[in-house]
This record gives C-alpha cells, sequence and structure tokens, in this order.
C-alpha cells in the first residue's frame, strides 16, 4: 500500500528554480499522482518539468524502499523479542510488556511520520536538473540522447558544453548535441583538454600569415 505522502526536499528549491509557476503545478501534482501508485505511463508531461519528473520520481522510489527496509527491520525485531523465553519473573514479564508498548509506539510513528531515506540529504544538482534548468525545451526524448553522451563523456564535460551554448545564446539540445559530438570526436576527456585546444585555435588564428611582419612590430 502506498504512503500518504513523499518527501519534498528544500534541495528541490534550486533544481525548480527556472520552472514557472505552471510547470511546477505540474510537477508536484505528478509526484503526488506517481507516489500514490498511479502508473508512470498515464502521468502525461510535456514542458520542461518532464525532466525533472524523472528524477524525482526516482528519489520517491529509494525513499519508500528506505521505508520498507526499516518498517520489516523494525517488524522483525518485535517478533525476536516476543520469542524470547520468559524466566517466570513477574519483573522480567513487566519489562517485556514495557518493549512491547515501546514497540507499538516506534510503529505507529513509523506510519505517521517521514522517514529519512538516508543520513546525507539527496543531491538534485544533478547534470539532468543543470541542462534542463539552463536549456529550453528539454523533452524525454533530449533525456534518452543525453544518458547516452553520460555513457561516453564525464558529467564536467557534459556541464561545460552547456555553458558553451548558453554563452553563444544557443540554448537548445540540438547546438548542445554538436558541442558533445565534437568533444568525443577529439578525444576530450576534461575540461582542461577543451580550454587547451581552444587556446590552441586562438594562436592559430592570431599568427600572419604569409610571412608578413606584424604592424605593432614596425
Amino acid at each position: 500500500m502506498p504512503r500518504e505522502y513523499f518527501c519534498a526536499y528544500h534541495s528541490m528549491l534550486g533544481g525548480t528554480r527556472k520552472l514557472s509557476d505552471a510547470e511546477c503545478g505540474r510537477l508536484f501534482r505528478a509526484l503526488l499522482r506517481y507516489s500514490s501508485g498511479e502508473d508512470v505511463e498515464l502521468i502525461n508531461l510535456q514542458g520542461r518539468e518532464e525532466v525533472l519528473f524523472d528524477v524525482y520520481s526516482q528519489q520517491i522510489d529509494r525513499d519508500t524502499a528506505a521505508y520498507d527496509e526499516k518498517c520489516a527491520k523494525n517488524k522483525a525485531n518485535g517478533s525476536v523479542r516476543k520469542q524470547s523465553p520468559a524466566n517466570g519473573s513477574v519483573r522480567s514479564q513487566d519489562k517485556d510488556k514495557d518493549k512491547d508498548e515501546e514497540e507499538e509506539k516506534d510503529e505507529y510513528k513509523d506510519k505517521s511520520e517521514p522517514v529519512e531515506a538516508a543520513a546525507v540529504r539527496p543531491d538534485f544538482n544533478t547534470v539532468e536538473v543543470y541542462a534542463a534548468n539552463n536549456l529550453s525545451a528539454m523533452n524525454g526524448g533530449n533525456m534518452q540522447e543525453f544518458a547516452a553522451y553520460k555513457e561516453d563523456l564525464p558529467e564536467e564535460l557534459i556541464r561545460h558544453a552547456v555553458d558553451e551554448a548558453c554563452a553563444q545564446g544557443k540554448r537548445t539540445w540540438s547546438y548542445v548535441r554538436a558541442i558533445l559530438n565534437r568533444y568525443r570526436d577529439s578525444g576530450f576527456k576534461t575540461v582542461g583538454d577543451v580550454k587547451a585546444a581552444d587556446a590552441q585555435r586562438c594562436n592559430q588564428s592570431a599568427e600572419p600569415s604569409g610571412g608578413e611582419r606584424p604592424r605593432w612590430l614596425t
């Protein structure tokens, strides 16, 4: 049975800062539908919120798994205590009764209060969210292509490609894809490789052609 809530983390604010109020509303409603158990195939999102839905729904799955694991552990611990042989003393029986009452309180608390999925808050500043916040009209198909590039290139290079596109005023996936293809074909592995190649290209462009003496040397 689905839980009556899902955890909305403050770090989500960073991921959704570029979304409009309408996009945020559609995203939140879709996450509610997903956490209630609705089939993801029935949730149809068209805008930039579609990308963030994939990221946040995966976090819902992780939180739910952690919750189920903790409940199962509490249930197993309770069963062990209940099966422990009594020593016949009234004091021991009273102590076991107190443990059972505490266990029931803990079980009720687990059902009524959110459970932390992990000691560390999830990081939603992923490269997918970074691209969705800085590029226009990213859709599910774009994100599938995006995932393929993540297998070939490190995330720092992908972020750098997004930054390069934004600096050129080309906030589209097609432009970023062309940059990533250039990175991959050139064998770049780090941002340092890209900057070194750019510097070399600039130096070559600055060199005078035909052996002419630069005017600033005369």
